[in-house]
């Protein structure tokens, strides 16, 4: 169920340099346990880090994520946060 549209849309109001985004001191973390897998964060992610793993849960690809939180602000079950970059996350 793939909202392509949704994504056109918040892709056209980033600027255009959304590609070269520079990564914050933030990445966003799923909370596997409670994920459903619906793909909003996928569908959001204008950097396409997030994915959905085998049809059970939401993964974010750390060397793609800047940090942005707009998985965080299109997540309806509200189980995504964005938590500190670690050292090992940073040098990704």
């Amino acid at each position: 169920m793939k909202n392509n549209w949704k994504r056109e849309i918040l892709v056209a109001s980033l600027p255009a340099n959304h590609k070269d985004m520079a990564k914050s001191k933030y990445i966003a973390k799923v909370d596997i346990d409670r994920c459903v897998a619906c793909g909003v964060c996928m569908n959001t992610c204008p950097r396409d880090a997030a994915k959905v793993y085998k049809g059970c849960y939401s993964v974010i690809d750390m060397k793609r994520c800047v940090g942005c939180g707009l998985c965080v602000e299109a997540c309806p079950a509200a189980i995504i946060t964005r938590v500190e970059r670690s050292k090992e996350e940073d040098a990704a």
